[in-house]
C-alpha cells in the first residue's frame, strides 16, 4: 500500500464515521453503542452535554443507561480551546510540505499544486490568528479527547493530501496541452482562487460575529438559551452554521485548483482513474483530495445538523425559521 492510498482510506472511513454518526439511513442501520461512540467524539461547545444518541437530546435519560466503558468513554475530554493546537500543527506541517514541493523548483505539471498549499497555509494562518486572537470559548467548554487526536491527524495528513506524490505529479500524464487545456486550466485556478477568497472572507466575518456575541453572554454556565445569543448578520441571516457553509466553499475552491491538472490532461479518464493493474497509486493520488473534501463537507453537515437542532430546540420561536443548518434550502440540510 502506498502512502496515497493510505490517505484515501483514511479520508473515506473519516467520511464513512460521519455518516454513521448521522440521523440518515447509514446512522439508523449502526449499531446503537457504536453510533453514540461516534457522536461523542463529534460533540463540543453547545452539544457537548447532548446524550449523543438519537436526535441529541437532553443528558441523562440514555447515558445513564450507559456501562461504565461507555461513561468512562465519554468523560475523555479536553479543553475545546485546545483547537489552537490544530492550526499550530497545520500550518507547521503545510510549510514543511509546500517547501519540499518547491525546494527543485516548480513546473507546469505541479503548478496547481505548490498554489493550493499556499493558499491552505495563509488560511491556516488566519484561523491560528483567530483561534488565539479572535475566538472566545466558553468557560468550561470541552471536547473529547479522541477527537482531539482526530483531528491532530487531519491537519497532518491535509496537506500531505494536497501536495500527492510529487514523483508521479508530471510521469503519468496522459493528455496533450492545447491553448483550449491551458486555457480552462488557468479558468478553474481563477474560479477556485475565488471561491477560496470569498470562504476565506466569509468565514473570519463568521467567527467575528460568533467572538462578539460570546463575550456579550459570558458564562460559566452549561450551554442553555441563557448563556447564548442568536448569531446575527452576514451568512448567519441564511444558515446556522455559516462558518461552516464558507469552510466548505474555501475547500470547493482548493479541490478545483488542485484538480485542474489532472481534469485537462486527461488523467481523469475512467481508463486512467481505474487502471486494469498498472499504476493503482496514481488513482490514489487523484482521489485523496477528492475523499478529503467529502470527508470534510460530511463532518461539517454533521456537526451542522446538531448545532442547528439546538438552537431550533432552545430558542424556539425566537429562532428565525428561515435558517438551515449549512446549505441553502434546495439542498434539504
Amino acid at each position: 500500500m502506498t502512502p496515497d492510498d493510505g490517505l484515501t482510506m483514511f479520508w473515506t472511513a473519516f467520511a464513512c464515521a460521519c455518516a454513521m454518526a448521522s440521523d440518515g439511513a447509514a446512522g439508523r442501520a449502526t449499531p446503537r453503542r457504536a453510533r453514540r461512540a461516534l457522536r461523542a467524539l463529534a460533540a463540543r461547545g453547545k452539544i457537548e452535554d447532548g446524550d449523543g444518541g438519537d436526535g441529541g437530546g437532553a443528558r441523562g435519560g440514555a447515558r445513564d443507561k450507559d456501562g461504565p466503558c461507555m461513561r468512562a468513554f465519554s468523560r475523555a475530554r479536553v479543553p475545546h480551546r485546545w483547537f489552537q493546537h490544530f492550526y499550530v500543527v497545520g500550518c507547521a506541517a503545510n510549510a514543511a510540505t509546500l517547501w519540499r514541493r518547491t525546494a527543485d523548483g516548480v513546473d507546469a505539471s505541479s503548478a496547481s499544486t505548490v498554489v493550493v498549499l499556499a493558499l491552505f497555509q495563509a488560511h491556516l494562518c488566519r484561523r491560528l490568528y483567530e483561534s488565539v486572537w479572535v475566538s472566545s470559548y466558553r468557560r468550561g467548554a470541552t471536547m473529547h479527547a479522541g477527537a482531539y487526536a482526530l483531528g491532530l491527524a487531519y491537519y497532518l495528513c491535509a496537506s500531505r493530501t494536497w501536495a500527492g506524490d510529487a514523483s508521479t505529479s508530471s510521469a503519468d500524464a496522459t493528455g496533450e496541452s492545447s491553448p483550449a487545456r491551458a486555457l480552462a486550466r488557468v479558468a478553474c485556478v481563477v474560479v477556485g482562487a475565488l471561491a477560496f477568497a470569498v470562504g476565506n472572507y466569509r468565514q473570519h466575518e463568521c467567527h467575528v460575529i460568533l467572538a462578539a456575541a460570546r463575550r456579550a453572554k459570558p458564562s460559566r454556565a452549561a450551554p442553555s438559551k441563557k448563556s447564548y445569543v442568536v448569531p446575527r448578520g452576514g451568512w448567519f441571516e441564511r444558515f446556522s452554521c455559516a462558518h461552516y457553509t464558507a469552510e466548505i466553499v474555501l475547500y470547493l475552491g482548493l479541490l478545483l485548483i488542485r484538480l485542474s491538472d489532472d481534469v485537462f490532461t486527461g488523467k481523469w479518464r475512467l481508463d486512467v482513474l481505474f487502471p486494469p493493474s498498472s499504476s493503482p497509486s496514481a488513482s490514489s493520488r487523484r482521489l485523496a483530495p477528492v475523499a478529503l473534501v467529502v470527508a470534510v463537507v460530511s463532518n461539517l453537515t454533521l456537526a451542522a445538523r446538531e448545532h442547528h437542532a439546538w438552537y431550533v430546540t432552545n430558542f424556539k420561536d425566537d429562532y428565525p425559521s428561515r435558517r438551515t443548518a449549512i446549505f441553502p434550502r434546495a439542498f434539504g440540510v
